[in-house]
C-alpha cells in the first residue's frame, strides 16, 4: 500500500501543500475551518509527517528536556504531566531526567543538553548557587527554572509559601501548641531556605522559643522524616510542620503507626490525591498543576521568540484546615 504524503493530504483537503505544512508546524495562522479540513484529511489518510524533514526545515527538533530532582515526588510528577500537556498540544515532546538531588548527576545532564537535540530546557536544580549552574548551560538554549529559583536571575516559575507557613504556626499557637517542631528539607534549596526562615520568624512573632533540636533536617525524599519525627516527639513537641509533601506523607504514616502519639501535623500537599489521603491538622496546598502549565507556556514563549526575555512568576500557596 502506498504511503500517504503531504501532497495527498493537500489534495484531499482542497488546499496547498504550504497550508498543510503551516497546520502541521504551527508556522503561520490558518483559519479554524481550514485547519479542521487538513486535520480530517490527515486522519483519513493516516498521514505521519516526516519528523526528520520537519527538523531540517525548521531548525528544531521539537523536544524539551525537564531535569527534575526526584521523579517519585508527586510534586514533580504532577508538574511533569501539566508541562507535557502544554507541550504536546504545541507539537513538542518532553524528555525527563532524574538527578535524585545529586548535583553531579545534574551537571552531567546539563552538559548533554547542549547536544543540539533539545530546543528548550526546564530545570528544577539541586544546586545551591546560580553560579554553579551557569557554566553548564548551553549558550542560546532557552531555559526556565521550575520551583527552585536563585536570587537576581529574573527567571523561573515558583511557589511562595511563606505566608501560608506563617499562618500555620500562628494557628497552632492559637490552639495552645507551644512546642512546635520543624522538619526541613535539604538546606541548600531555595524552597527550603524560604520555609525555614518563615518558621523561625513566625515562632518569634508568637513569642515561642525554637529550642535546640526543634529543627530537624531531612533529605527532601522518602525515608528520612520518620527519624526526624521521633526526635521531635522525644523533645515533647506536640505539633510538627513538615516542609515538603513526600516527607509529610512519611510523618503522617509514622504517627498513625504510633497510636500513643498525639501530634498535630502541618503538611505540604503536592497533588489533589495526596490531599485526600492525608488529613493533617492543616495542609499547605501547592498550585503544582498551575506551576507546570505556566512552565510549559513559558518555555514555549522563549523557544518561539528569540527576542523574548525570561520572566519570574511566583504563585501563592494556600493554607487549609480539614473540616471536622
Amino acid at each position: 500500500m502506498k504511503k500517504s504524503n503531504m501532497a495527498d493530504v493537500a489534495r484531499l483537503a482542497g488546499v496547498s501543500t504550504a497550508t498543510v505544512s503551516h497546520v502541521i508546524n504551527h508556522s503561520r495562522f490558518v483559519s479554524d475551518e481550514v485547519t479542521q479540513k487538513v486535520e480530517d484529511a490527515i486522519r483519513r489518510l493516516n498521514y505521519i509527517p516526516n519528523q526528520m524533514a520537519r527538523n531540517l526545515k525548521t531548525g528544531r527538533n521539537h523536544t524539551v528536556l525537564f531535569i527534575v530532582p526526584d521523579i517519585a515526588n508527586s510534586f514533580f510528577s504532577t508538574a511533569i504531566e501539566a508541562v507535557e500537556n502544554v507541550l504536546m498540544t504545541a507539537g513538542y515532546r518532553l524528555i525527563i531526567t532524574n538527578t535524585k538531588e545529586d548535583f553531579t548527576r545534574e551537571s552531567a545532564h546539563l552538559q548533554k543538553s547542549g547536544n543540539g537535540i533539545m530546543d528548550g530546557l526546564l530545570l528544577a536544580s539541586t544546586a545551591e548557587h546560580w553560579e554553579q549552574v551557569v557554566p553548564l548551560l548551553p549558550a542560546d538554549l532557552p531555559t526556565v527554572l521550575v520551583d527552585r529559583v536563585f536570587p537576581h536571575t529574573d527567571n523561573g516559575i515558583s511557589v511562595d509559601s511563606e505566608n501560608a507557613l506563617k499562618q500555620a504556626v500562628k494557628m497552632l499557637a492559637a490552639k495552645g501548641h507551644t512546642r512546635i517542631g520543624f522538619i526541613s528539607g535539604i538546606l541548600r534549596l531555595s524552597s527550603t531556605k524560604e520555609r525555614l526562615t518563615a518558621y523561625k520568624q513566625a515562632m518569634s512573632e508568637c513569642g515561642l522559643p525554637v529550642e535546640n533540636g526543634f529543627i530537624q533536617i531531612g533529605d527532601s525524599m522518602h525515608g528520612s522524616a520518620p527519624q526526624c519525627c521521633e526526635k521531635l516527639l522525644t523533645l515533647g513537641c506536640t505539633a510538627i510542620i513538615v516542609s515538603n509533601g513526600v516527607m509529610a506523607s512519611d510523618v503522617a504514616y509514622y504517627c498513625l503507626q504510633q497510636h500513643e502519639q498525639r501530634v498535630a501535623i502541618v503538611g505540604y500537599v503536592d497533588s489533589p490525591l495526596q490531599g485526600r489521603m492525608n488529613p493533617y491538622f492543616a495542609s499547605i496546598f501547592l498550585p503544582t498543576e498551575e506551576l507546570g502549565r505556566l512552565a510549559g507556556e513559558e518555555i514555549l514563549r522563549l523557544m518561539t521568540d528569540a527576542s523574548a526575555a525570561p520572566q519570574s512568576i511566583r504563585l501563592p500557596a494556600r493554607l487549609e484546615m480539614p473540616s471536622m
